[in-house]
């Protein structure tokens, strides 16, 4: 990451030295608009044909008609569909493991696998421990290799899935499963999915942006000399093109106006974003980051008045909360599915159409409007508070565990780890050796195998109320 002489990061002057020419750039630029306008078209396209190929295979054989009503419900949910999607799966019960690649090792499988609460010994007996899996693809392994059963027996499951639409045979899977399993739902549709559904997986409004680390992500009073942040990538999901024309349409106005666009390198559409910041000629009003650390990217939060998410759909995005951590409000697109619209409130941000954007980020660039996003993420969306969001869902659905110790709290950075840093070597040798006490190969272990792989967090999780 390239630093100035006073340790900031440096923007990338480099960016369109290997931009596409104006023959070229102008037909990406045109390729761009058309798909663009097209995309919002196929998930209503993609619903009626997984329904109309759901009805279709009815007669012919059940799991092709479950694929479609899957299928359809990704694409455009509706209650209808969730309603048919239920009485399948009474009927023929749920995926199994052949439904899913076995492609994930079981090092990936513990990388993201954290025990939140570790079984204890309680004065009726043991009470089980917290078992957290983070990203939807991790749950191959364990439809592969765990003995889901006897997993639940010592540990109670949280899941926290990588991307909307949660009507995938890795979710569904556990619909059956023998005790309840939280699943976070940041997005409103998965969790009236799973409500309607009714089973085994019970949704709690929480994402991956509430499990921001607000040490790293802070304010550092910084001059706001951006009007504006976009944290992306270039996968075409993220619509970073949708963003420098905003920014166009405020700088054609006459508005002084600069923004920052922070993207890894991640996706095929760094060429479309070069002409299109060439295109408008935005040289002078956009400054790239590209492949910047955490605390970079905590340094160009801080220079901006607002961050924004363009994205029609994706996963919790973390990108906003990062920001509102670093008293950076948010301004998220009406259209977006995946992120919990609710978390944009007066403090913290706005939900804006795309015709709205440029008078929203006009505003806030100016001081029209006003914030207090940090204070408010930490009141509301910090890791403890989600911590102790969870422990509530949990007590509510297990009242047996009575006298179970707090959770421990953890953090996404990507990837899951604890809070507190003292114990974050221990994180991924327990998680593998619980993957191994539970795998189909071998015996069930007893309660004292398992308390003594757990011992490393044994007593009560530290303090971390003072923030």
């Amino acid at each position: 990451m390239p630093l100035k002489s006073d340790g900031l990061p440096e923007p990338n002057h480099d960016f369109l030295d290997d931009a596409p020419n104006a023959a070229s750039g102008g037909l990406l630029v045109a390729s761009w608009f058309l798909l663009d306008r097209v995309r919002p078209l196929l998930p209503w396209l993609g619903s009626e044909v997984g329904l109309w190929a759901s009805r279709l295979a009815a007669v012919v054989r059940s799991d092709a008609r479950l694929k479609g009503l899957m299928a359809s419900q990704r694409y455009r949910p509706r209650a209808s569909t969730v309603s048919t999607l239920r009485s399948v799966l009474e009927k023929r019960g749920t995926p199994g493991a052949e439904w899913m690649p076995d492609d994930i090792r079981q090092s990936l499988a513990a990388h993201r696998t954290i025990v939140l609460r570790p079984p204890v010994e309680g004065p009726a007996g043991p009470i089980p421990g917290v078992l957290l899996v983070k990203f939807t693809e991790t749950l191959r392994f364990y439809a592969h290799h765990i003995d889901f059963g006897r997993l639940q027996r010592y540990f109670r499951v949280v899941l926290e899935p990588s991307w909307a639409g949660y009507a995938l045979p890795e979710l569904l899977a556990l619909h059956g499963a023998r005790d309840p399993i939280l699943v976070q739902a940041a997005e409103k549709t998965d969790r009236e999915l799973l409500r309607q559904l009714d089973g085994a997986l019970k949704p709690v409004p929480l994402g991956s942006g509430e499990w921001v680390d607000h040490r790293v992500f802070r304010p550092l009073g910084l001059e706001r000399d951006y009007g504006a942040v976009y944290v992306a990538n270039y996968n075409s999901v993220k619509r970073v093109p949708a963003f420098l024309r905003v920014v166009a349409r405020i700088v054609s106005q006459g508005v002084p106006f600069k923004a920052a666009l922070v993207c890894s390198r991640w996706g095929r559409g760094r060429r479309v974003v070069q002409a299109f910041v060439r295109w408008y000629g935005l040289a002078e009003h956009v400054d790239v980051y590209e492949s910047i650390e955490h605390d970079g990217v905590n340094v160009v939060l801080n220079r901006a008045r607002c961050g924004v998410l363009m994205s029609r759909k994706e996963g919790s995005n973390r990108s906003l909360f990062e920001g509102m951590h670093a008293d950076t409000p948010g301004v998220l697109l009406d259209e977006n599915v995946g992120v919990n619209q609710e978390r944009l409130t007066p403090r913290s941000g706005v939900v804006a159409s795309e015709g709205e954007f440029a008078g929203v980020l006009t505003e806030i660039s100016s001081g029209t409007r006003t914030f207090s996003a940090r204070r408010w993420a930490l009141e509301t969306i910090a890791p403890e508070v989600s911590a102790r969001t969870v422990e509530r869902e949990l007590a509510r659905l297990f009242p047996e565990d009575v006298g179970a110790p707090p959770l421990f709290v953890k953090v996404n950075v990507p990837e899951v780890q604890y809070f507190d840093e003292g114990i974050r070597e221990v994180q991924k040798p327990i998680a593998s050796e619980v993957l191994e006490l539970m795998s189909n190969d071998r015996d069930d272990p007893g309660w004292a195998e398992v308390l003594r792989c757990v011992a490393p967090l044994s007593g009560s999780p530290p303090d971390v109320s003072d923030r």
